[in-house]
């Protein structure tokens, strides 16, 4: 289990097949406000398929870093961002942006956004989700599904 911030960077080093030496605490720090404050997060919407008749039932919003970046990877993203206490600020602007940019696409269908459980149970969700018009839109037209698939620790 990874303790520190100097061991995940080591970990992903590996993982990345990075250098070490390439990375330090303050670099992945730097790099991951430099990220939240520029809002340097891509959306894909991935469909979600209905068996009977193949229609499009919804969109799951998917979450990635700069391409080509060490963020780039979900994993690797939400991960520093727990080990930097940034886990609500970063959920938050991957929200925002998935429904700015599915509102953008004119979508209908249902919109799947993934949630951290700790933030699922964070009072603030609710008041995040119904204080923006755009967000505030979605979540009363019923077509916004909050879900969680990681446990909490």
């Amino acid at each position: 289990m990874v303790t520190s911030l100097s061991d995940w960077i080591t970990e992903m080093s590996e993982q990345h097949r990075e250098p070490p030496q390439e990375l330090n605490t303050q670099m992945v720090t730097d790099g991951m406000h430099a990220l939240l404050r520029e809002e340097q997060i891509r959306t894909v919407f991935q469909p979600i398929i209905r068996f009977r008749d193949g229609s499009v039932y919804g969109y799951e919003a998917l979450s990635r870093g700069p391409a080509g970046s060490l963020f780039e990877s979900p994993t690797v993203l939400f991960s520093l961002a727990e080990h930097l206490g940034l886990v609500w600020e970063l959920e938050y602007l991957c929200r925002r942006l998935a429904i700015q940019r599915y509102a953008a696409m004119q979508h209908t269908e249902l919109l799947f956004l993934n949630v951290n459980p700790h933030v699922l149970a964070d009072p603030r969700l609710i008041d995040a989700m119904t204080r923006a018009p755009l967000m505030r839109s979605i979540y009363d037209q019923n077509r916004l599904c909050l879900k969680s698939q990681r446990k909490p620790r």
